[in-house]
């Protein structure tokens, strides 16, 4: 057999894959010596262990991007549900001094204590003597929302506004008697319509301008 020299070169490749698909190839490169050939079985592990690295680096960006798409959901989430909240209760200056409040779908708890801020925020900024909530929008109301709009009537009292529900069908109204809900302190009109007509036969308009 004829001797190998010393100055001549081998090249060794290794596949490095995984189950799910090939990664690469690791070469080797280096004198053409039975130090080389002998420790196949090593570079075999060195393939090895680059191929579980490999994997562990594919994993751990696999995992950071299921976390930033996670993360974005919920910001969008938070941000949609921002707006709903702003949506369902809206601040309209009706008249001078009058503001309109449409609720719309259903109250939770959440949603009962930004009406109230939104109210007395309202109340405040506009100077408001009259405040009508519109319940035509509001499929159900039970003690929750009653609870609401009982402690948005008397903070709003508390800033020196008037409270009237509009809006309050048969029954809705039939749902307040049903669970013993006592709004008898709160002005009520069945429609909007009616409470701005009430409200111009009161002369509204005419004491704002003598107050101004």
């Amino acid at each position: 057999r004829p001797a190998r020299r010393p100055d001549v070169d081998t090249l060794m490749l290794l596949p490095v894959r995984s189950p799910r698909r090939d990664l690469g190839i690791l070469a080797v490169v280096g004198p053409v010596e039975a130090a080389l050939e002998s420790g196949r079985s090593i570079f075999s592990v060195a393939a090895s262990n680059l191929n579980i690295a490999l994997e562990r680096e594919e994993l751990l960006q696999s995992l950071v991007a299921q976390q930033r798409s996670l993360q974005d959901a919920l910001e969008r989430e938070q941000a949609l549900a921002s707006t709903v909240r702003q949506i369902g209760s809206p601040i309209i200056p009706l008249l001078p001094r009058v503001l309109l409040i449409p609720l719309i779908g259903t109250i939770d708890t959440a949603r009962a204590q930004q009406l109230i801020e939104v109210a007395l925020d309202g109340i405040s900024r506009h100077r408001a003597t009259e405040v009508l909530l519109d319940l035509t929008g509001v499929p159900l109301v039970d003690t929750q929302v009653a609870a609401a709009l009982i402690r948005v009537t008397r903070a709003a009292t508390l800033l020196g506004a008037h409270v009237t529900l509009v809006g309050v069908r048969p029954e809705i109204a039939q749902s307040m008697v049903s669970l013993g809900i006592d709004l008898s302190f709160i002005t009520t009109r069945a429609t909007l319509s009616a409470a701005v007509e009430e409200l111009m036969r009161s002369g509204h308009r005419a004491g704002l301008r003598a107050r101004a």
